[in-house]
């Protein structure tokens, strides 16, 4: 009898909690490719929470979550969130209303991502290089939308347009009076160059070269001052103060000012 009883007891707390077992609201699956070894499977939608399900050792570590409505409008910042395996579970009021994502997972690295409510999402993996700064991989073409796109594409244009300016207030041939440097401000396939030559024993000697990649200008200042870095990640960036209407230079790789010769 007493066995009986212990057995009716069990089964009863069997079927209670399964009947109070939390479903959720909504469950989204997705088929998409791995990005960098990224990829979500499923997201899981509760009235607190959604919970992302990764492949298999596509994410170790978060530092730092962000939620966005559909709409793409922040929801909610610095959320509560807790990593268990493959799952990523993220607490907040507004949980169904969750459409997309940052997720930083170091401070190398952080996912973003749109249209978690829907059969297929869209994912950008912004991963740091030293010598390049934060590149883009993944969904470029379905994460933006054709309005942002085009706003990226004017502001490319845009910041073309001045770094030629500013370039063009230093290209051509340089030399000190003395004639022992050269500079030389150049295009080369479409790239802009800088190379500093020193003359030995009468021939002149390449002693640096370097690709412009970034170019920037401050004409509010006396001289007009030239910035150029080497590199967009860590970089090297130099100064070039220009004089007498910008027919005169002073830069570190000559102890004398040089004066435009061509």
């Amino acid at each position: 009898m007493k066995r009986f009883l212990i057995c009716i007891m069990l089964c009863s707390i069997c079927f209670l909690t399964a009947c109070y077992k939390e479903k959720p609201i909504e469950t989204y699956k997705y088929s998409n490719d791995e990005i960098l070894s990224v990829a979500i499977t499923k997201t899981s939608v509760y009235s607190d929470r959604i919970v992302l399900h990764f492949t298999e050792d596509s994410i170790s570590s978060v530092d730092n979550v962000a939620c966005y409505s559909s709409d793409f409008n922040l929801l909610e910042k610095d959320v509560e969130f807790k990593l268990m395996n493959d799952s990523l579970a993220i607490y907040s009021e507004n949980a169904p209303q969750i459409s997309g994502l940052r997720i930083d997972v170091d401070s190398n690295l952080y996912l973003e991502i749109r249209y978690l409510d829907s059969d297929r999402y869209a994912m950008i993996v912004n991963s740091w290089a030293d010598d390049l700064g934060y590149e883009e991989n993944g969904d470029l073409d379905t994460y933006y939308t054709d309005e942002e796109k085009k706003r990226q594409e004017e502001i490319k244009a845009e910041h073309e347009a001045y770094q030629t300016e500013c370039f063009a207030l230093v290209e051509g041939l340089w030399e000190d009076e003395d004639g022992t440097v050269r500079v030389e401000f150049y295009y080369d396939d479409g790239d802009r160059m800088v190379s500093v030559y020193e003359k030995s024993e009468g021939n002149w000697t390449l002693t640096k070269g370097f690709c412009a990649c970034s170019v920037s200008k401050d004409e509010e200042s006396e001289p007009v001052s030239v910035y150029i870095e080497d590199g967009v990640g860590y970089s090297c960036r130099y100064s070039f103060l220009l004089y007498n209407d910008n027919t005169e230079m002073e830069t570190d790789f000559a102890d004398k000012r040089l004066k435009k010769i061509q």
